[in-house]
């Protein structure tokens, strides 16, 4: 016999389906080998030229036959289990919102007590003396005859056959009580007449505001039907004879959809994950309704244990080189599983989020606790941070050699840390002499993050290999948008929520960096098309020392003088396809009815949200100029007196020189150290602050 199984809902994968007595089939991984013939290419290359090819691959064929028997009798189970349990039959009345009132035989009952009569007087307020049987007893002792007369001061009084006299009278016996100083009324033979009259017996029911439940013989009705066992009757099983295997061929294209780096063997990796710079375009369509089934989970990475959350967080800017991490966890061992051990070192944590896999570390938890309620949070970074402090002491120091910046960069690393550089594509690389570079009291992902800003680079870190990526900070500039291809384009229905800013027009056209001693260069750069009549001041980092590193800051700081984009932020869904992630530096396309805005990305914030109904994955992308980082923020509102390079036209009696910046700005300075004409100065503010070198000057166009 042969029965299709057919399934009304989607597939489950929790879900196992158990044939016979309740034992699990094991589970079965087929794998296979494949042996491709060697692959060789010849040819001439003349100069810097990117080879691409096509290699046709052989088909790969493969037959397998998987046999189960669907006719054979396994046993029953369990009965089929309905969704509601049997009602048991209710032979009693039905229960009244209300008791029914009973009978009151005896007189209603008065809010006073009935009196009850007074068989002898009434009871005075103080308590009647008892008789006195014989004299009454007087204070002192009555003192003993003396049988003869002593000699005493005093003559004896002759003998008296009765008591002397006390100073009171003996008291007469009385046989009633003694009298009170009130008068008792007299007996009587009835009760005293109370304030009340008895109450006399009601002969009827008190009646009340509702009348007795009358019992009723029938059961209520139920909106169900009482269940009733199932019965099945299983065919008698037949023996099942197999087909005879059909061999089947499966032919399927390989698409790669990362380059193979030349020189590279040729490994198929199923599963692999592409570098940054080998992702594929997201594109997200334009549906009516979008269905997303999401899967996030947080796991410590060092048993893989699971750890519920409630609420997950992760960030990440282009002014920071670390991920910021935030969870609200759930559980009463969640506290237990986020202490750091016994020499502090803190808890990894591992969030997969709709295939996307983030490791963070978790440096600050706090629990807040309620009658009923408990609540765990914890913060942290992403693995970046243990090239940060706490984790890494600050040190100071200097280059002693010829270096180049990624040799400059990669020195900051600690050895033995497993921690490694990679670079941007197309990031250009330049010679930095002995002495040009120099740190003071940095950690050394802030001595990596403070040489890479200076050059207009940004350091964006991996989410879970040990690894700084440096890249530029605009790669594609401003005025360069609309030729570019974009790495994510979001239509108007896949946006949840936009934020949009009036932009300010362009103001500057042209920017003077300069480096230091020694080999530091001073460039001119400007944008192509314009006569760079609008400088910028000038700005100075120890590492321009090449014409490479002056067109890539100057480059920098015309990007953040472009037009901005009106769109700062816009928020739309995760679940890995179509909604994927973007990186920090995509070309972003967003279109709002008929018009689309290209911008740069540079920050992502990931949020997951987890209630009784659903679960939510949002991201937001930020794009401009203008980053959410709040340190970033405050520190370009705070009044900086940059090092600017100048030449002394001047110098006065009175302490001050004139000085000229490139550029044509005159300013008159005070400390005119070194102030002769035409000598190079660096000032800060208003005084010269020492002398400088004969910078070689460039004139760049981006």
């Amino acid at each position: 016999m042969s029965v299709d199984l057919r399934f009304a809902r989607p597939r489950s994968t929790s879900a196992d389906l158990a044939f016979g007595a309740g034992a699990q089939a094991p589970a079965t991984d087929l794998s296979g080998a494949a042996t491709l013939p060697p692959l060789a290419a010849s040819g001439r290359v003349l100069g810097s030229t990117r080879l691409q090819g096509a290699v046709a691959l052989p088909a790969l064929a493969a037959a397998g036959t998987v046999r189960y028997d669907a006719d054979a009798f396994r046993g029953l189970l369990r009965p089929a289990a309905a969704p509601w349990q049997v009602a048991v039959q209710a032979r009693a009345q039905s229960a009244a919102p209300w008791q029914a009132p009973f009978v009151l035989s005896p007189q209603t009952a008065l809010a006073w007590q009935p009196a009850a009569p007074l068989a002898a007087a009434r009871a005075s307020r103080w308590r009647a003396l008892p008789v006195a049987a014989a004299d009454r007893r007087a204070v002192w002792q009555p003192a003993a005859p003396l049988a003869a007369a002593a000699a005493a001061p005093y003559h004896l009084p002759a003998a008296r056959a009765e008591r002397a006299a006390a100073a009171w009278q003996d008291a007469a016996a009385r046989t009633a009580r003694l009298a009170a100083p009130y008068r008792h009324p007299p007996s009587r033979g009835i009760a005293r007449a109370s304030a009340w009259q008895n109450a006399t017996p009601a002969p009827r029911h008190w009646r009340a505001r509702w009348q007795n439940a009358a019992a009723r013989t029938t059961r209520r009705r139920a909106p169900w039907q009482d269940a009733g066992p199932v019965r099945l009757l299983w065919p008698r099983p037949t023996p099942y004879v197999p087909p005879p295997p059909v061999p089947r061929t499966i032919t399927a294209d390989l698409p790669f959809a990362c380059r193979v780096e030349a020189g590279a063997p040729w490994v198929l990796r199923f599963g692999r994950i592409c570098r940054a710079d080998d992702r594929q375009p997201i594109v997200i369509p334009i549906l009516r309704a979008y269905i997303m089934l999401h899967d996030v989970s947080v796991t410590r990475l060092s048993d893989n244990i699971a750890i519920p959350a409630r609420s997950v967080t992760l960030a990440l800017d282009a002014d920071s080189a670390a991920w910021s991490f935030s969870a609200a966890l759930l559980g009463p061992d969640a506290v237990d599983a986020v202490r750091p051990d016994a020499s502090g070192q803190p808890v990894a944590l591992q969030i997969a989020i709709d295939g996307y896999t983030f490791t963070a570390l978790v440096e600050d938890w706090a629990e807040d606790r309620s009658h009923g309620q408990r609540s765990v949070s914890v913060k942290g970074r992403g693995l970046s941070a243990e090239l940060a402090a706490p984790y890494q002491l600050p040190s100071s120091g200097v280059t002693a050699s010829d270096l180049t910046v990624q040799q400059v960069l990669a020195a900051h690393l600690p050895i033995g840390s497993g921690w490694q550089i990679a670079w941007a594509p197309g990031t250009p690389d330049w010679l930095v002499p002995a002495g040009a570079w120099s740190w003071a009291n940095q950690s050394p992902l802030a001595a990596i993050l403070s040489a890479a800003t200076g050059c207009g680079l940004v350091v964006v870190p991996d989410r879970t290999q040990r690894t700084l990526r440096i890249q530029p900070r605009y790669p594609v500039l401003p005025w360069a948008l609309a030729s570019a291809a974009p790495q994510i384009t979001i239509p108007e229905s896949a946006v949840l929520s936009v934020s949009r800013r009036n932009a300010p027009p362009a103001q500057a056209n042209a920017a003077f960096v300069a480096g230091g001693s020694p080999g530091g260069v001073l460039a001119r750069v400007y944008r192509d098309g314009t006569a760079g009549d609008r400088a910028l001041a000038p700005v100075q980092h120890p590492l321009i020392t090449h014409a490479d590193a002056a067109r890539l800051l100057g480059s920098r700081l015309l990007a953040a003088q472009a037009q901005q984009p009106d769109v700062r932020a816009v928020t739309l869904p995760l679940d890995g396809n179509p909604f994927g992630l973007a990186a920090i530096g995509d070309v972003a396309q967003i279109t709002l009815g008929s018009t689309a805005t290209r911008a740069i990305v540079n920050a992502v914030q990931i949020d997951v949200q987890r209630s009784d109904r659903a679960l939510t994955v949002r991201q937001t992308l930020t794009l401009g100029e203008d980053t959410p980082n709040i340190w970033s923020g405050f520190a370009r509102l705070l009044p900086q007196d940059p090092i600017r390079p100048a030449t002394v036209q001047a110098a006065f009696a009175d302490g001050t020189a004139l000085v000229q910046y490139p550029g044509g700005g005159t300013q008159r300075v005070r400390n005119p150290i070194a102030a002769t004409a035409n000598a190079s100065v660096y000032v800060r503010g208003d005084r010269i602050d020492s002398a400088a070198p004969q910078l070689t000057a460039f004139d760049l166009t981006v």
